[in-house]
């Protein structure tokens, strides 16, 4: 805080809507964590459900999935999903056009880390390395992710004439999945509901 820039805590800015509303953006991947939780055992599963308000809850909601996505599930909503939900409420409440999107994208190399932290940086800047592979799909999803940011750059909307509709953030609580097939989906708040996020 410097008084200037950011004359309070951010958080208490945004609880009173005390800030300029400017087009924002906010994301996440689909299984961020996943490349972090390794060979979890159920026992790992319990002591994280032990430190939740509602480990009941949460276990029936995630339980039907193995181990490693449950954490996976678990620990990216409390690190990544859920602050990302609460920031586009605060900002889109406080009159921001907001746009939120999932990356879902899941290369055709099966790596079994999903669509993991960062997987995305490469189609947004267009970026690809040798590894993972990258075929048609991926380069297709590259020409459209880039022409949502350089609309938005542009214009502070991100939709343009070659890619579906990216919905502005609101009650529908839409957000984009940004894979194979562009697609808007309503956001599941459950979990972050159950985590008190």
């Amino acid at each position: 805080m410097d008084g200037w820039l950011l004359p309070e805590p951010p958080a208490e800015l945004l609880a009173r809507k005390a800030f300029q509303p400017r087009p924002v953006i906010f994301g996440f991947n689909a299984d961020e964590m996943l490349m972090y939780v390794g060979k979890p055992t159920p026992e790992r599963w319990r002591q994280a459900l032990e430190k939740l308000p509602n480990p009941d809850q949460v276990d029936n909601l995630l339980g039907g999935l193995p181990i490693p996505q449950r954490l996976d599930e678990l620990e990216s909503a409390t690190q990544f999903t859920c602050p990302s939900i609460a920031l586009a409420n605060s900002f889109a409440a406080g009159g921001a056009p907001t746009y939120v999107y999932r990356f879902d994208r899941i290369r055709a190399y099966d790596h079994g880390i999903g669509a993991y932290h960062g997987a995305e940086i490469p189609y947004v800047f267009d970026t690809h390395d040798a590894w993972p592979p990258t075929d048609t799909v991926d380069r297709d999803l590259t020409r459209r992710m880039m022409g949502y940011w350089q609309s938005f750059a542009a214009t502070g909307d991100p939709n343009h004439d070659d890619a579906p509709v990216w919905p502005r953030w609101n009650d529908d609580a839409r957000v984009l999945s940004l894979a194979e097939e562009l697609r808007a989906d309503a956001f599941d708040a459950r979990l972050c509901s159950l985590l008190g996020l």
